[in-house]
């Protein structure tokens, strides 16, 4: 596997267990296990979301959306977008004005070191302590 899609990187994490190390969160997990922290990091396609602090409700992620995908929901303060019909073109990212639309994963070719560093690493059994 060459790409895939990145959820976030924390580099010099030192959460569950000593010592200091870069953490990789990959889009479609398939592990389910009992102490994850990450479950936006099950499923495969991009999420997205908006900066509460830095939206200015514009309603120019929603307007500029060529599927029609964001929709204001009023009771949680917050937009809502449909995955069933956004193709991940990010036109909205690119329109908001404050900067305040995010996703939640990226596409990223891996370069050889990251391969041989991702191949060396052992994963945990599906809801193993």
């Amino acid at each position: 596997m060459s790409e895939g899609r990145i959820l976030r990187i924390e580099k010099l994490s030192s959460f569950d267990g000593d010592g200091l190390r870069t953490v990789v969160f990959l889009k479609g997990c398939p592990l389910r296990c009992m102490w994850c922290s990450t479950p936006e990091s099950h499923h495969v396609e991009t999420n997205f979301g908006n900066h509460k602090d830095s939206c200015t409700h514009c309603f120019t992620c929603v307007e500029s959306c060529p599927e029609n995908a964001i929709r204001y929901h009023e009771d949680g303060d917050i937009f809502i977008t449909d995955m069933s019909k956004c193709t991940d073109c990010r036109v909205c990212m690119e329109e908001c004005l404050p900067g305040s639309r995010i996703a939640y994963a990226r596409y990223r070719k891996l370069s050889k070191s990251w391969k041989k560093t991702l191949s060396s690493i052992s994963t945990p059994a599906a809801g193993s302590p």
